[in-house]
């Protein structure tokens, strides 16, 4: 193989690999990011067709349905990170099929899971303790970043980075409006939204949803392409050109040898 053509097998290579991973693991993100900002839009549209108090109900009902595709979002994230966690993360998450607290569970409680591999078992773990978990504030989301090695960029770290993928940067100009969206739909949905002062509800405005839905945006779109970046940069690629080249080789070793006396 001349050095041209092993140029042109890697970056046929590459290309299939990015092609295969960004099927999995970034376009059913951006699929849900761009549902949840559709749905939002379309009845922050609707609201400014209605009354006041019509509209302020629609902006309302945004807020909740926001958040709503927010933890799903994240919970998505979940699923695929949190299996392929270190032990200090997984230790924090009860077995499936047992309640309470995640360090105690009897050795029967293993019964129900003969059979199955070990990885499906903390899969299943995993889905079910995501069932039942909320985020209520960008503290908690950050939190939970971290400990599946999700690193969201500054301003600063994109200008100065040499990569040419575009990035989104997340700063307080995201986070803030993310916090008070997550506080916002908390009022609304323990506190029906009440005034905290006096009698009637809290004035809703749709400058703030809309500002609400683009730090969303922003923020679970930044997750997904620095995951994906984190996930499947240098080290998977020359691991996957190294299986490649394994199976190569024990394709031409197992070719059978023409007979010359044939």
């Amino acid at each position: 193989m001349t050095p041209e053509q092993a140029a042109e097998w890697v970056k046929k290579l590459m290309d299939s690999y990015l092609m295969k991973a960004s099927e999995v693991h970034f376009k059913p993100y951006v699929k849900l990011i761009g549902e949840g900002l559709e749905r939002g839009m379309k009845l922050v549209s609707q609201a400014g067709k209605g009354d006041k108090e019509d509209a302020a109900e629609i902006l309302r009902a945004v807020v909740v349905l926001n958040h709503a595709y927010l933890e799903d979002f994240l919970r998505n994230v979940a699923l695929w990170l949190l299996p392929i966690a270190d032990e200090e993360t997984l230790n924090k998450i009860p077995l499936a099929g047992v309640t309470g607290r995640a360090e105690k569970f009897q050795l029967g409680k293993l019964a129900e899971h003969r059979g199955k591999r070990i990885d499906d078992v903390i899969s299943e773990s995993v889905a079910a303790f995501m069932e039942r978990s909320t985020f209520n504030n960008v503290k908690e989301i950050m939190s939970f970043l971290d400990s599946v090695n999700v690193r969201l960029p500054s301003r600063e770290e994109i200008e100065t980075s040499p990569s040419e993928v575009p990035r989104l940067p997340i700063e307080g100009d995201v986070l803030g409006p993310l916090d008070a969206m997550m506080k916002r739909r908390h009022h609304i949905v323990h506190r029906a939204d009440k005034a905290k002062t006096g009698d009637g509800l809290q004035e809703i405005a749709d400058t703030d949803v809309m500002s609400w839905l683009a730090a969303t945006m922003m923020f679970t779109l930044s997750i997904a392409i620095e995951n994906f970046m984190q996930r499947h940069g240098h080290e998977e690629f020359q691991k996957a050109v190294g299986e490649t080249a394994v199976a190569a080789a024990k394709r031409k070793a197992l070719r059978p040898v023409p007979d010359k006396g044939a």
